[in-house]
């Protein structure tokens, strides 16, 4: 039963973080422009990376609430990547 949970927690971790840029991705892909999807093969391990290194950075500062800071460090991070996304195909179009 643990090993499920933390598969779970894993999972919605994964989908919080990764989810806005891939919807972003999906949506210009619906529209005839697939190059986004080949820009997630860096931005997913960036992300991850940049999000370990906030909740590490944060537990050695000695920040209280270490879930919640994950949890908000994760939200922020999948918005930016999101963003980074949008930036980088506005850029390639002018």
């Amino acid at each position: 039963m643990r090993l499920l949970l933390i598969a779970i927690a894993t999972l919605v971790f994964l989908g919080v973080l990764w989810g806005p840029a891939f919807a972003l991705a999906l949506r210009y892909y619906r529209r005839g422009d697939a190059s986004l999807f080949r820009q997630l093969r860096y931005l997913y391990p960036a992300q991850l990376l940049v999000t370990v290194v906030l909740a590490f950075a944060a537990d050695v500062f000695g920040f209280r609430q270490p879930a919640a800071l994950l949890a908000g460090i994760t939200l922020c991070v999948g918005a930016c990547g999101a963003g980074l996304l949008f930036v980088l195909r506005w850029l390639r179009r002018r």
